[in-house]
């Protein structure tokens, strides 16, 4: 074997030995701290559910699909015209959101807010490979965002044909809406606060055993001290 073959063993075999050791430490910190790891992790836990459940608002959706006609009048669909509305639904989202349609809604529901600001809560979302397209709304009431839907639905149509003369859209479901909120996702923030808990914890551990200065065995003398062990001398 090559001096150089015999090197890299031995830098491998350091290597090795780094991560034994590392791991043991990690190890340990468990074993010596599993009390506080799982306290902490706990009250993270429930912290992450209190103010993800009590503490942040909810949301509420609600949500109606439409088809895009590129011809209101056609009997039959070519892959053409299939094509062309799948394009259209972009023009369809831009209109939808725009002042023309939003400004109506915010009259008609005296919701008090300019269009600028309600569109923040309204999304136009192509469903993949169709030519459907789903609006929604998403607020903090689940009777005010059925009723946004409800108005769009009542005069997007209408404003889509003045602006799109060979287009045209029609409202293919009834309004989606569940009872609970969209969000917060409850049960996802309860696991990221337990879960940064733990680390914070696990960090801890780590330190204090990371940071030992205290020789407890021989293997310590070794490790912490870099020096051989020549003898022992035993307590009895």
């Amino acid at each position: 074997m090559s001096e150089a073959q015999k090197e890299a063993v031995a830098r491998s075999a350091q290597q090795n030995d780094e991560i034994e050791i590392d791991l043991g430490k990690v190890l340990e910190a468990i074993k010596k701290y599993w009390a506080l790891l799982l306290a902490v992790t706990l009250v993270c836990g429930v912290l992450g559910f209190l103010v993800s459940n009590f503490a942040m608002t909810k949301k509420y959706r609600a949500s109606v699909d439409m088809i895009v006609n590129t011809s209101s009048d056609a009997d039959l669909v070519s892959n053409d015209q299939v094509n062309s509305a799948k394009n259209l639904v972009s023009t369809y989202s831009f209109i939808i959101t725009g002042s023309n349609v939003l400004t109506q809604v915010v009259d008609n529901l005296d919701l008090g807010m300019t269009y600028e600001e309600l569109g923040k809560l309204i999304s136009v979302d192509a469903v993949t490979d169709t030519q459907v397209f789903t609006v929604s709304a998403t607020t903090d009431d689940l009777e005010l965002s059925k009723q946004i839907v409800r108005e769009i639905i009542k005069i997007a149509p209408a404003e889509i044909e003045k602006a799109v003369e060979a287009g045209s859209c029609r409202i293919v479901s009834d309004l989606d809406y569940m009872e609970t909120p969209v969000s917060p996702d409850v049960g996802k923030y309860t696991a990221v606060a337990a879960f940064a808990g733990f680390l914070l914890a696990m960090a801890y551990a780590l330190f204090r055993v990371l940071s030992r200065t205290f020789i407890v065995t021989e293997k310590d003398v070794t490790e912490n001290l870099e020096v051989p062990v020549l003898g022992v001398i035993p307590l009895f």
